[in-house]
């Protein structure tokens, strides 16, 4: 997987056109394309975890099962952070790491298909905040607020973790004031 957006546009066509996998888009101007200006995608942040066996390999592997998406790009990767539990400490210590991924999945298109890597990674839920081999949580989803009993985006403990915050910042993004969390991200970024 690449980690910038020029990665994602493999394709350029001689009308002006971007494309990948066989796909096309019309540029909306003569500046390079972002993300934002494909039709139908959007920006979002996924933040996975790990406490339980080789931690390493299953964030690998569920970013690369995450990459298989369909209709769905990594376009960045933060580093990865050993966390102490937070929520229910008798447990072993984290690895986490975000991605950020452009998308045309909906939100609870994206949030079936984490579910299913978890699944496929061996998660079992036997208690709330518990060990587990795999977590993906959507913690942004471009400027998309939900809160339904089964997806709330944003997270809403995103601006409480210390390590999100960190990972977030490697990735260029920008939290807005509390009463406006929106993902911001800068074209630029992808673009070298």
């Amino acid at each position: 997987m690449g980690n910038n957006a020029s990665d994602f546009y493999s394709e350029n066509f001689s009308d002006g056109t971007i494309g990948c996998a066989g796909k096309k888009w019309q540029r909306k101007s003569s500046q390079p394309p972002c993300v934002e200006e494909v039709t139908g995608w959007s920006l979002a942040i996924l933040g996975l975890g790990s406490n339980l066996g080789d931690r390493e390999v299953y964030l690998k592997r569920a970013a690369e099962l995450i990459g298989c998406f369909s209709d769905t790009k990594i376009m960045q990767k933060s580093s990865i952070h050993c966390t102490a539990p937070l929520l229910l400490e008798n447990q072993p210590e984290f690895l986490n790491q975000s991605l950020l991924i452009a998308t045309a999945l909906s939100p609870e298109g994206l949030l079936e298909e984490t579910q299913g890597v978890e699944n496929a990674l061996g998660r079992v839920r036997l208690e709330k905040y518990g060990s587990r081999t795999m977590d993906v949580d959507i913690l942004l989803f471009g400027s998309i607020e939900i809160a339904t009993p089964t997806l709330q985006i944003p997270h809403p403990h995103l601006r409480r973790r210390r390590f999100w915050l960190e990972e977030l910042k490697e990735l260029g993004i920008v939290l807005v004031p509390e009463d406006e969390t929106v993902l911001q991200q800068r074209c630029e970024n992808f673009l070298h």
